[in-house]
């Protein structure tokens, strides 16, 4: 292979001048330690009881708060809400809408100048109502 294919392959280095890191590691030194992470995991005496994965699997709802529950049992949680919003949105329009371009303003704003990276914050939610925006 040319010099240039190799760097082509490392890691997708294009550019010009773009420095490719080499990692010289030892065979048998990580195979040892690829053993000891199987032998590890297989450890029965390491593991949680069944109680104490119950316990991390639980949802932990705080009263009145999250998830909120209605009188009538309807719920409201970070996994339904936006869609609920949207539904709530698209209702009082009378009309199919998207989201993105009436009801969310977002700003571009740089992160990195080098390498330069941007990203959309969002500033403003506007709420559809029979009076208009609010």
């Amino acid at each position: 292979t040319t010099t240039k294919s190799h760097i082509q392959g490392s890691g997708r280095a294009r550019k010009w001048g773009a420095k490719v890191f080499y990692f010289d590691n030892d065979p048998n030194k990580e195979m040892k330690g690829a053993d000891l992470v199987q032998r590890t995991a297989k450890e029965a005496s390491l593991s949680l009881t069944h109680t104490e994965m119950q316990d991390s699997r639980a949802r932990s709802d705080i009263e009145g708060v999250h998830p909120y529950r209605t009188a009538s049992g309807a719920e409201i949680s970070v996994f339904n809400g936006l869609q609920l919003v949207y539904q709530y949105a698209q209702r009082t329009m009378g009309q199919s809408f998207r989201p993105e371009e009436s009801m969310l303003t977002y700003e571009e704003e740089v992160v990195s100048d080098f390498p330069f990276l941007t990203r959309k914050k969002l500033v403003v939610v506007r709420i559809p109502s029979p009076d208009g925006f609010f």
